[in-house]
């Protein structure tokens, strides 16, 4: 076991700004309209410890769309106004409006925030959450949060409105928000440790696509899935499911 434990760690809040806003980018090197938090893709990571309360300030300057973010996964007991879901639980927030969010953390491990209002995640409204408190197995080094999604070259709006009766070809698939496309844009890297045990959450933050993932030569150990802790298993690769985030270890031997 790793990491801190409410007996260990105060409670105290942590506070975070967000703001929606239009921009044209490139994440594969291919350029389009999207809608992104803090001016990036993906949104800035949310962290905190097992216990803390968190007061996330969402300032929507989006030109034409309301908008609302979901902090997915958290079971929101005795805060259900917190949940982020318009139509269910608020008013969407308006162009030029804000609202704060307040709630406590009271599952732990990784996962993920997006918007709510209609498909405006699939244009680059999201970002990842980590939560700190005890992992199910031990491990050296904590590598974070790396999202996972099936990216379009049309707006996820273009997209919605086509009425089309099968799902739409993604163009790209984007690991933390990056990829190649015709030779321009770049890959994600992660750096790893020879000889050391790596944490890795991993989240699937597409639109349609399941994902199956897999790192050659190093199986995977999974501690975890969407706040749960589960008995550790070992497997050669992962299907994450829309939506689904799953912590696990690998061990990186050196050549």
């Amino acid at each position: 076991m790793q990491g801190p434990t409410p007996a260990t760690v105060a409670d105290h809040d942590l506070q975070y700004h967000l703001e929606a806003t239009d921009v044209i980018m490139a994440p594969d090197g291919f350029s389009r309209p999207m809608q992104v938090f803090n001016g990036q893709y993906p949104g800035p990571l949310i962290e905190a410890n097992w216990g803390d309360i968190l007061e996330i300030t969402v300032k929507n300057s989006l030109k034409d769309n309301g908008t609302s973010v979901h902090w997915h996964g958290f079971r929101q007991q005795g805060s259900n106004e917190q949940d982020g879901v318009n139509g269910v639980t608020e008013c969407p927030i308006p162009p030029g409006g804000s609202k704060v969010y307040r709630f406590q953390a009271t599952e732990y491990g990784t996962s993920w925030y997006h918007s709510h209002h209609s498909v405006q995640y699939g244009d680059g409204l999201v970002g990842t959450m980590k939560i700190n408190g005890p992992t199910n197995g031990n491990y050296d080094v904590d590598l974070g949060v790396l999202p996972i999604t099936n990216w379009f070259h049309t707006t996820a709006f273009d997209l919605l409105s086509q009425n089309s009766f099968t799902p739409p070809t993604a163009q790209n698939i984007l690991v933390n928000g990056s990829a190649v496309f015709e030779g321009k844009g770049k890959y994600a890297t992660t750096t790893i440790k020879p000889g050391k045990k790596h944490k890795l959450g991993i989240v699937n933050s597409g639109l349609d696509s399941y994902f199956h993932v897999s790192l050659d030569g190093h199986p995977f150990t999974v501690v975890a899935a969407d706040f749960v802790p589960i008995k550790p298993y070992k497997t050669e690769s992962l299907v994450l499911a829309i939506g689904m985030s799953l912590l696990h270890t690998l061990h990186h031997n050196p050549y």
